[in-house]
C-alpha cells in the first residue's frame, strides 16, 4: 500500500481506536428498507441497486468491531462507566474509487447532545489533523507525538436530515504536515454529518437476555460521513448525499399507541425514555421529572405489551398532555 492509501485508508477508518469483535444488531430488511433493529431508523434502498448503496459499494470488514465508550451512570457529571457499542451501524467501501461511506450511532452526555451541533463539531478538523485520521476520539482530540498534517476546511453549514437538525463539514487532510505540503501532496476529502436523531441509547439495549432491569439512558448522537481521495470524491458523492436522503426516523406503531397511552400520565411535554425487552414488555425506563408523573407511567408501563423482536429496542417517546392538541 502507497503511502497516499494508507493515509486514505485512515482517513477512511472512523472509530477505529481500541477496536475489538463482538456480536451486534444489523441492519434488517423490512417492508419500509433496511432498518436498525434497536433504534428503530430505516434507510429506504436504492433504486438501482435494492440495496443501502448503488452498485460497487461492498460492506467493509470493520463493521464488525466495537469499542467501549466512556459514560456518566449516574448522572453526576462524572464518567464513572462505560459501554461497548459497535464501532458502525454500517461501513461500506467503493473499491473503484477507494471510497468509504459510514453511519454511526453512539451514545454522549445529555450536556452534548443539547449543545449547538456546529460547536460540538468545532473541533472536529483539528483532531483528526492531530491524528492524521478522521478518529471516534469524537470530539476530542487524540494524542499523538507527530505534528498534525496540513488542513483546510472547505465548508460549514446548518442543514437537516429527515427533519432532524445537523450539521456538516468539508474539509479535506493531507498527507504530510503543513511545513511539507508542496504541489504534489495527496490531499483527502471528508464529508462528515452530525445529527441530533432524537434517539435513546440504554447500558442494556445490545444484551438479548429477558427479564426486567434496571438501567441507564443516554441520549444519542448520529454521525454520517463519506471520504475518499479528493480528485475522486465528486466521483461517488452522489452515493452519500442518496442515503441521507433516504433516512428515516421512524417510530413503530406500538410506540406511538404507547406514547398516546402515557399522555393522562403527564402535565407537560414528557421524554419518556423506555428499554423493551425481546419478549416485548418494558424492562425499564428513565426517571420522570415528579412523583405523581412517576407513579402514573411506571404503572401503564407494567402492563404494557409491544411486538416480540429479537433484540432489545430503545424508545425516547415525547409526551403530550391530554389536553394538549399535538
Amino acid at each position: 500500500m502507497t503511502k497516499p492509501d494508507a493515509r486514505r485508508a485512515a482517513l477512511c477508518s472512523l472509530l477505529m481506536l481500541s477496536a475489538c469483535s463482538t456480536e451486534f444488531p444489523t441492519l434488517q430488511v423490512g417492508p419500509a428498507g433496511f432498518q436498525h433493529p434497536t433504534y428503530g431508523y430505516v434507510i429506504a434502498p436504492e433504486s438501482g441497486s435494492g440495496s443501502v448503496l448503488p452498485v460497487g459499494w461492498q460492506a467493509h470488514p470493520s463493521a464488525a468491531l466495537s469499542r467501549e465508550v466512556p459514560v456518566d451512570q449516574d448522572g453526576d457529571g462524572v464518567l464513572d462507566g462505560s459501554v461497548e457499542v459497535p464501532l458502525f451501524d454500517l461501513v461500506y467501501l467503493d473499491g473503484g474509487a477507494r471510497g468509504t461511506i459510514f453511519v454511526s450511532t453512539f451514545p454522549t452526555s445529555r450536556e452534548v447532545a443539547a449543545s449547538e451541533l456546529e460547536r460540538v463539531l468545532g473541533s472536529y478538523v483539528a483532531s483528526a489533523a492531530r491524528a492524521g485520521r478522521v478518529t471516534y476520539g469524537f470530539p476530542r482530540a487524540v494524542s499523538t507525538s507527530a505534528p498534525p498534517v496540513a488542513s483546510r476546511l472547505l465548508g460549514s453549514r446548518t442543514r437537516a436530515v429527515d427533519g432532524r437538525p445537523a450539521h456538516e463539514l468539508l474539509f479535506e487532510l493531507a498527507d504530510v504536515p503543513e511545513a511539507q505540503v508542496t504541489d504534489a501532496t495527496v490531499w483527502t476529502r471528508g464529508h462528515v454529518v452530525l445529527v441530533r436523531p432524537e434517539l435513546t441509547f440504554s447500558d442494556h439495549q445490545y444484551s438479548r437476555a429477558h427479564g426486567a432491569s434496571t438501567a441507564a439512558f443516554f441520549p444519542v448522537l448520529m454521525v454520517l460521513g463519506y471520504a475518499s481521495s479528493a480528485a475522486e470524491f465528486s466521483t461517488r458523492h452522489d452515493a452519500f448525499e442518496g442515503l441521507l436522503r433516504r433516512l428515516r426516523f421512524t417510530q413503530e406503531p406500538a410506540a406511538r399507541e404507547l406514547g398516546a397511552a402515557l399522555r393522562p400520565c403527564v402535565q407537560q411535554e414528557t421524554l419518556v425514555e423506555l428499554l423493551v425487552l425481546p419478549e416485548g414488555r418494558v424492562g425499564a425506563h428513565a426517571a420522570l421529572p415528579d412523583e405523581p408523573t412517576e407513579r402514573c407511567v411506571s404503572g401503564a408501563l407494567v402492563s404494557a405489551r409491544l411486538p416480540a423482536a429479537e433484540w432489545p429496542r430503545t424508545f425516547a417517546l415525547r409526551v403530550t398532555p391530554a389536553t394538549e392538541v399535538q
